[in-house]
């Protein structure tokens, strides 16, 4: 299949100067939550846990709950892909360096006010090169060696049972090696997700089909580390299938550009305006 055309410039968002991001405050982790708030449970700060699937295989991952988390209600869940150098065993990458844009911008005081939700980090191992290792929609499986991506998926679905947590409302965002990750989520999993905001990523076009997300995805025209074809090949995959995504590309900015994307003034209301109707009794929906 010859490789798509770009997409053309009346299709790509303007995006006006702007000042340099003002670098954001560190996720609050358990160790660092003040003794005297009012948690009711792990609540209001990234607590650290591991998730092990029925194969043996484990995944460490953060978990945020709103602070007066009420289990009578039903909450969002973003979950938050990091790229390549947050990968590791030591639970704490994901929420770092580039990390800290992605995780923070959903869990500072501001955000959880307006849209109180549970917020998923997991952290792929760093013998893995990405979130899977096969680009393709319908994969070959080894169910004894999933791809992190799988466990991230099975880790859904136990968040969902453990918590009450909105299977319409699930989302899904993640920069470089994670936008990659987000794009082939919403391919393989086109009925799990309500909206997918890929930071300077990519994937294979051939590999893109219908799904229920709703996009926004972000890319710097700078960028050498992902060039931001990449991006614009995947949207225009999408546009193919009949589906509108939106596409911000900052002239200019390189690989960074989750410093201006999580930081985008429309994000959080239209990610969080963003649902389909998905019962519970689909909530276990696996890749197509």
């Amino acid at each position: 299949m010859p490789p798509s055309q770009p997409p053309k410039p009346a299709e790509i968002e303007p995006v006006p100067p702007a000042a340099p991001p003002e670098q954001p405050p560190p996720p609050r982790t358990q160790a660092e939550a003040p003794a005297a708030a009012p948690y009711h449970g792990p609540t209001g700060l990234f607590v650290a846990r591991e998730y092990h699937s029925p194969e043996g295989q484990t995944l460490p991952y953060r978990l945020f709950a709103p602070n007066g988390y009420d289990p009578a209600k039903q909450y969002p869940l973003v979950v938050f892909l990091h790229g390549a150098s947050a990968r590791g065993r030591d639970n704490q990458r994901q929420l770092d360096g580039p990390g800290q844009w992605g995780t923070s911008a959903f869990a500072s005081d501001d955000t959880q006010q307006s849209h109180p939700a549970f917020i998923l980090a997991p952290q792929a191992n760093r013998s893995d090169s990405s979130w899977v290792r096969q680009w393709r929609a319908n994969p070959d499986r080894d169910p004894a060696d999933k791809e992190p991506l799988e466990l991230t998926v099975e880790l859904i679905d136990a968040l969902q049972e453990e918590f009450s947590i909105d299977p319409g409302r699930v989302y899904i965002t993640g920069l470089s090696m994670g936008g990659f990750g987000a794009w082939i989520a919403i391919s393989r999993y086109p009925d799990r997700f309500a909206a997918a905001v890929p930071v300077c990523g990519g994937g294979d076009p051939s590999a893109v089909g219908e799904t229920k997300a709703k996009v926004w995805a972000f890319h710097g025209s700078a960028d050498r580390d992902v060039p931001p074809q990449r991006s614009r090949e995947m949207v225009e995959a999408l546009r193919r299938t009949g589906a509108d995504p939106r596409y911000t590309e900052y002239p200019g900015v390189g690989h960074n550009a989750w410093e201006r994307a999580y930081q985008e003034p429309e994000l959080l209301n239209w990610l969080f305006a963003q649902r389909h109707e998905r019962g519970r009794e689909l909530s276990q929906t696996t890749a197509q």
